[in-house]
């Protein structure tokens, strides 16, 4: 991993945003060039001190197991069907922690767990529904995951090629628990992440395998 820019942002730093654009928006992305500002601009909560360091695209942000970003519950994130992605890079093997969650467990995610990415959410009628990618993730390695939900089957993709699909039962619980990154809402040290994440995207439709591979080869 390229060494860290040591640039702290200080214990509950609250970045203001226009929070208006968010209700206009199908989607929002994350690319942390030195500040937790997304495009579109939103409102959005740092926890705790993140580094930024050389990612992808530019600069990435370091998570260390105590520092996450909470985006408030939007309409954004209503939609029935939805892709998250975004650049990971775990420090450790058999890595876990949350890339993305929404809520606490109650709603959909992109995580990690012992050492693959996993997909998934929480219906009221038929509970959790998940899917673990088979590539399992080195230490200090870059990829880029995806998780795509379109109402009916949930399909993960990891470097722009989808691994593994599933046809669900149910649909996603709605939350008004905050979209939170690196971490999960009111979690424990173990639902953290650590490492680095860049372009952290979230879109309020399913994504179909052109832009998936698209986003994975901006990145490249």
């Amino acid at each position: 991993m390229p060494h860290m820019n040591r640039f702290l942002l200080p214990l509950a730093f609250c970045a203001m945003f226009e929070s208006a654009a968010i209700a206009q928006t199908s989607n929002v992305t994350f690319s942390f060039e030195n500040s937790t500002d997304s495009k579109p601009a939103i409102e959005a909560k740092l926890i705790g001190p993140i580094a930024y360091e050389p990612g992808t695209a530019g600069k990435a942000a370091t998570f260390r197991g105590s520092s996450s970003i909470e985006v408030a519950h939007s309409r954004l994130f209503e939609s029935p069907a939805w892709t998250i992605s975004a650049w990971a890079c775990p420090e450790q093997e058999r890595c876990s922690g949350r890339i993305v969650e929404k809520g606490a467990s109650n709603s959909f995610w992109l995580t990690f767990y012992w050492g693959r990415a996993r997909c998934g959410f929480f219906s009221k009628e038929d509970g959790y529904q998940e899917i673990d990618s088979a590539t399992k993730f080195k230490a200090n390695e870059w990829h880029h995951v995806a998780g795509v939900f379109d109402g009916q089957t949930l399909k993960l993709y990891v470097d722009g090629k989808m691994e593994i699909m599933k046809n669900t039962h149910g649909v996603p619980n709605s939350t008004k628990q905050p979209f939170v990154i690196g971490a999960k809402h009111q979690g424990i040290a173990a639902d953290s992440f650590i490492g680095a994440l860049d372009e952290v995207s979230f879109h309020n439709r399913a994504l179909p395998d052109s832009e998936i591979l698209a986003l994975y080869q901006a990145g490249q």
